[in-house]
C-alpha cells in the first residue's frame, strides 16, 4: 500500500520474503538496494527493521528514515538506525530519524518500551562490568517479552473498557 501512495518515487521493497542473492534470476535484496543506491530515480526504501537490520549499509545515500511501526525488538531497531548513520560520515552530515506514533495507541506502548530497552542496554554498555537488569536476564533467558505481553493487554482491555462505556 505505501508502495503504491509513494509510485512517483520508484521505492524499492525488502521484506523477509526476499532472499539475500541468488543465482537465479529473481529479485534479491542485494539487487533491491543496489537499485536504492544506484538508481536516481528510486528515491524511497521500503523495509522493516528486521529486513534490513544486518549487513546493509545505506549511509553514504540515506540520511532519513521514517518509522511507521516498529516491534518490541530493541536490536532489530537500533541495527537498522545503524544503517544510515555510521562513523566516517562527515561531521556536517545530519541525520533524522521520524517516528510516526499514534497517540493512545500500541505505538505509544512500543516506543516507551524501546526506550527502557535501549537505556539498559546503554547502561550494561556504559558500566564497569556486565550487571544485572531486571527483566532482562534469568535463568529462564528473562521476562522482557511477557513484561511487554502484560503492557499490551492492560492497553487493549482500557481500550475495550472504555469503548464499553462510551457505547454502553
Amino acid at each position: 500500500m505505501i508502495a503504491n501512495l509513494l509510485e512517483a518515487f520508484a521505492p524499492v521493497i525488502i521484506h523477509g520474503g526476499i532472499a539475500l542473492n541468488s543465482d537465479k534470476d529473481e529479485i534479491t535484496r542485494e539487487g533491491l538496494i543496489k537499485k536504492f543506491k544506484e538508481d536516481p530515480n528510486c528515491k524511497i526504501l521500503i523495509a522493516n527493521p528486521a529486513a534490513c537490520a544486518e549487513s546493509i549499509s545505506l549511509h553514504s545515500v540515506c540520511h532519513q528514515a521514517i518509522y511507521l511501526d516498529r516491534s518490541f525488538n530493541c536490536t532489530h531497531y537500533l541495527q537498522s538506525m545503524d544503517r544510515i548513520h555510521r562513523l566516517g560520515l562527515s561531521q556536517t552530515q545530519k541525520t533524522f530519524y521520524h517516528l510516526i506514533i499514534a497517540e493512545e495507541s500500541i505505538d505509544e506502548i512500543v516506543h516507551d518500551r524501546l526506550k527502557q530497552k535501549m537505556q539498559a542496554m546503554y547502561q550494561v554498555l556504559e558500566g564497569d562490568l556486565p550487571q544485572e537488569l531486571a527483566g532482562y536476564w534469568s535463568e529462564d533467558l528473562g521476562t522482557e517479552e511477557e513484561v511487554d505481553f502484560e503492557i499490551v493487554e492492560k492497553h487493549i482491555r482500557k481500550f475495550v473498557s472504555r469503548h464499553d462505556s462510551q457505547t454502553g
